[in-house]
């Protein structure tokens, strides 16, 4: 069986989230070093990216 080239339907995916997709930010959080007795605050790291908004019934969650 011959294999599908995907290259094309990943371009227009892309394509399609640049258009339609909506800015947002992935934060990353540090404990700093910190334990659960002695808590120090940490430091976030946000990193931007397009994302899709999507919606879903809630019985496809597990």
């Amino acid at each position: 069986m011959a294999s599908f080239d995907y290259a094309d339907m990943a371009q227009t995916a892309l394509e399609m989230i640049e258009e339609y997709g909506v800015e947002a930010a992935i934060v990353r959080s540090d404990s700093g070093g910190s334990t659960p007795w002695n808590p120090v605050a940490g430091s976030s790291t946000e990193y931007p990216c397009t994302v899709i908004v999507t919606y879903y019934v809630d019985s496809l969650l597990n």
